[in-house]
């Protein structure tokens, strides 16, 4: 099956595939394919209802733009070499804001490494490395958080129930 520009929207999100899946008889289907969507964090629930609770207590705000690029077998996600490259102006979750987010993420049966999100947190330059085995149950990783030149008074204004003597 040929994939040419099939794009689909719902709610206020888009997506476009390119690409073939192969069917045969003697193995599982296969992708290759190109998808790229633009992503508007109120659907997710719509799209994902099992999500929709951990959503509201997340407070996730925000519209993600991606292109992310499959190969591998169609039943089984864990087992395909894909690139992800995500990207978002500004998002929030439960008040904190991050803006300025780039989300890059290699898989290659099995393991997601390196998986680099790089994003602009109250003035600070956030960059998290990150590595994890998608193929185990409970998806263990690794991760190393850098956090340089926070403005500690700008997050301290954004959030008042932080204010101590020794803070602000």
């Amino acid at each position: 099956i040929r994939l040419n520009k099939v794009t689909a929207k719902a709610y206020d999100s888009t997506l476009q595939a390119n690409g073939t899946i192969l069917l045969s008889e003697e193995s599982e289907p296969t992708l290759n394919v190109v998808l790229k969507s633009r992503l508007d964090s109120a659907d997710v629930g719509k799209f994902l209802p099992q999500l929709e609770k951990t959503l509201h207590e997340l407070d996730l705000k925000g519209i993600f733009n991606s292109t992310i690029e499959i190969e591998g077998p169609a039943t089984n996600w864990q087992q395909w070499t894909s690139q992800a490259n995500v990207t978002s102006p500004f998002i929030t979750a439960q008040g904190y804001k991050l803006s300025n987010i780039s989300l890059k993420a290699s898989q290659n049966k099995g393991k997601i490494d390196p998986i680099t999100l790089r994003g602009t947190f109250y003035d600070g330059d956030l960059n998290i490395h990150a590595t994890m085995l998608a193929d185990q149950d409970k998806f263990p990783y690794e991760a190393i958080i850098k956090l340089d030149r926070l403005d500690i008074s700008k997050f301290v204004k954004a959030f008042p129930s932080l204010r101590t003597n020794n803070i602000a």
